[in-house]
């Protein structure tokens, strides 16, 4: 994969190991820059557009769900992957991507604080301020939750001016600091729908998955939440709700809402969708950097010995030309036969394929996919682009947060008297299993089929190791993991600390001397 070379227009500088002080060169300076709109504007656009890099948006898939028990790496010849997917805990502090995502996002944090500290003081509008400053708020504090629950305790850089930022002391104060960012955010925003760009819904959304997180890890025990000091579980469940209902049960929001068609929700022409909360566009008509355009299908479909093939569309039955694959990403057999027994008609199990179509004449031609090579396996149709005529340069975004998974944190931060009809709102529209009260003993119980359900409904979507690690279960739910053709996964030899965080970059534990 190309790594994305960051240009003098978007972003100010190459940012270098954990020296996180970004240096002006060329033209660029703070007078010019946040003289007007547009220089402002494009200070800020640089923190998006670091997410969008591979270094982040793809290393999502390999954090969130290839780790866990949904799905698996296949290419297992791919170094350094495999360190992270296998769970290498001694190779990680070193490992190259580990590095990349760490500093992708502290390039975001970089270029949010640059707009918190010199936007203020811009000669334009006070209606632009506010937007500009409540995108940066809320990037940063998106980011550090990033950081959070992927490395827990993190150095803290809030200014421009910190090359060495000093190592949070406990995770009290990463997480005050994301919930007040995010506060500040959603003070600011106003809802105002544009894919790629975060608004007040966007804040709402991550102020309820920030309270749901603290309120699900301290109650189960996870390391190092069990003795936050400034969350409490009950009061904490009850902000989570009051977050989410502002963005799924508020007469006053109406721009976002559950799509009554899931397949319209991975239509990666409709990118403003009503489900799309905040998403990281990709367009393949852009530029011939990767990054502008998106890879991801070939992460998910097989291999073909690099010719285009054909996919069979659940919702007409056409055919849509897609790229060729690479064979990566690869669904358990578990997750889809736990789907089959909560419901055999769940119109989510259409996106998961057991053969591809090749075309002879007029005619197409099935290839059952085979245990042999880097062929065997199912995969999902949730990242297609059939308009990028079989090349890998597609619109396919990445999806960070969904209406559908609000709608979901709602129904567990509600508990399971109020929750139910949630929940049975996000399975009905599918037809997925509806859940009856009395299958729950009390709320534990409740959230843990929310949990499953969220499984089922944002597989493939980065979110199950972070599902995963607030309910303490990544041991009991990996530990065992089968993968074809090679040995389960072990866990046996890794501690419940190293499954809850992975290691601080050694490099940057190198040369930052607050972090040794």
């Amino acid at each position: 994969m190309k790594k994305y070379i960051i240009t003098l227009i978007l972003f100010m500088g190459l940012v270098s190991s954990c020296d996180l002080k970004e240096d002006p060169y060329g033209i660029y300076s703070k007078e010019n820059m946040f003289s007007n709109e547009t220089g402002a504007q494009s200070v800020l656009l640089s923190a998006y557009r670091s997410l969008c890099d591979v270094d982040y948006s793809i290393m999502l898939i390999y954090f969130g769900d290839m780790t866990t028990d949904i799905a698996y790496n296949n290419r297992m010849d791919d170094q350094p992957y495999p360190e992270i997917t296998e769970w290498k805990i001694s190779s990680l502090a070193n490992n190259v991507w580990i590095l990349n995502f760490y500093k992708t996002l502290y390039r975001t944090i970089n270029s949010a604080c640059d707009v918190i500290e010199n936007v203020p003081g811009a000669p334009f509008s006070e209606t632009e301020k506010n937007r500009m400053l409540g995108e940066a708020y809320f990037l940063r504090g998106y980011a550090y939750y990033q950081l959070a629950w992927m490395y827990g305790k993190v150095p803290m850089k809030l200014t421009t001016t910190e090359s060495f930022p000093k190592l949070a002391k406990d995770l009290d104060e990463v997480y005050t600091q994301i919930l007040g960012d995010l506060t500040k955010a959603e003070e600011l925003l106003t809802i105002k729908k544009s894919p790629g760009c975060a608004d007040k819904v966007a804040a709402w959304a991550m102020l309820a998955k920030t309270y749901l997180f603290l309120a699900s890890a301290k109650e189960h025990n996870a390391v190092q939440y069990k003795d936050m000091t400034t969350v409490n579980v009950q009061s904490y469940y009850t902000e989570a709700a009051k977050w989410a209902k502002k963005v799924v049960d508020n007469p006053e929001q109406t721009a976002y809402y559950l799509d009554p068609n899931i397949y319209n929700v991975y239509n990666c022409n409709a990118q403003n969708g009503p489900e799309q909360i905040f998403l990281l566009s990709h367009y393949r008509s852009g530029s011939s950097t990767e990054g502008d355009y998106s890879k991801i299908p070939r992460y998910f479909l097989p291999g073909n010995g690099g010719a285009a093939f054909y996919v069979k569309s659940p919702v007409d039955g056409s055919y849509g030309i897609t790229c060729d694959g690479w064979s990566v990403c690869v669904a358990t057999d578990k997750l889809r036969s736990d789907m089959e027994s909560a419901s055999a008609v769940d119109k989510r199990l259409t996106f998961f394929h057991t053969a591809y179509y090749k075309k002879s004449g007029t005619n197409y031609v099935a290839e059952s996919m085979i245990p042999q090579n880097l062929t065997h396996y199912i995969f999902t149709s949730k990242y297609i682009d059939v308009d990028a005529n079989g090349t890998e340069r597609t619109s396919v975004p990445s999806y960070l947060i969904r209406y559908s998974e609000i709608v979901l944190a709602y129904a567990e931060a509600l508990g399971k008297t109020q929750g139910l009809q949630w929940l049975n709102k996000v399975t009905a529209r599918v037809g997925g299993k509806q859940y009856q009260a009395s299958e729950f003993a009390n709320d534990n119980e409740f959230r843990l089929a929310v949990l499953q359900e969220r499984a089922y409904e944002l597989c493939f979507e980065h979110k199950r190791l972070e599902d995963l690690r607030r309910f303490n279960l990544v041991r009991a739910k990996v530990h065992g993991k089968k993968c074809y053709g090679r040995s389960d996964t072990d866990l046996s030899a890794v501690t419940d600390a190293q499954l809850a965080f992975f290691p601080l970059p050694q490099r940057e534990i190198d040369l930052n001397p607050n972090l040794k």
